[in-house]
């Protein structure tokens, strides 16, 4: 039966080919390649008759230490990437109101009427279909001048984010997941790590890693720049 490294690699492969997401699956496989290195020279170490319990608990521990870097790397490509891409979603907004336009002002305060004088079931019903300025005079406003609740003015803010920014909305959610699987390669390789090293907790592993690589900052930096496509 396939392990967990097998599962997540798998699971990342109809990214490969995904124009941005190339770094994300090279941090992925990076990753899996240590999740291999970390077991195969933890089950070495235990099957060492030379050392006693202690002196394997050591040596392993002094494995992970001297492969921190590679806990820190996945890690830090994970939160860039996940940074980079909340950039990118909040670029995508409605297109802008013209607040000087006086008259464009006056008919969205009229259509703000019309849907106060709506019921709700009808406000829900006709807005996903309703003229983009509609979706301008709700956007403006305050929810308490139109009457809708927070899931329709979500509702239309993605309408109109989705019709300002057609498809991007989608291959959002598509990156998004790709993100997702890269902290799940973090998490599985974070675990490995305090299990084979007989760790108490992700706590005391935290403490090993930074113990072990102190100065953290051309590791973040290098995940910001390669994950930088994702914000674009």
């Amino acid at each position: 039966m396939p392990g967990i490294k097998d599962f997540v690699l798998t699971q990342a492969l109809p990214y490969e080919a995904v124009h941005g997401l190339q770094p994300i699956t090279a941090a992925i496989k990076r990753a899996m390649g240590a999740y291999d290195t970390f077991n195969t020279e933890a089950r070495k170490i235990g099957a060492d008759a030379n050392l006693s319990a202690a002196g394997k608990k050591q040596k392993v521990q002094k494995f992970v230490s001297d492969q921190a870097h590679e806990l820190v790397r996945v890690r830090m490509a994970a939160e860039k990437a996940k940074a980079n891409l909340a950039k990118r979603r909040a670029k995508l907004q409605p297109p802008p109101i013209d607040k000087t336009d006086a008259a464009a002002a006056a008919i969205r305060s009229e259509l703000r009427a019309q849907l106060v004088r709506m019921s709700a079931g009808e406000r829900k019903a006709f807005l996903p279909t309703a003229d983009p300025m509609f979706w301008q005079a709700v956007l403006e406003a305050p929810n308490a001048l139109t009457n809708i609740d927070n899931d329709t003015r979500q509702t239309i803010q993605t309408l109109a984010v989705e019709s300002a920014h057609p498809g991007q909305l989608a291959k959002l959610e598509h990156d998004g997941e790709a993100v997702s699987l890269l902290e799940v390669a973090s998490r599985v390789l974070s675990e490995l790590a305090v299990e084979v090293a007989d760790l108490p907790d992700a706590k005391a592993l935290d403490e090993l890693v930074n113990t072990a690589v102190p100065d953290q900052r051309h590791l973040e930096a290098d995940a910001d720049r390669n994950t930088a496509p994702l914000a674009a």
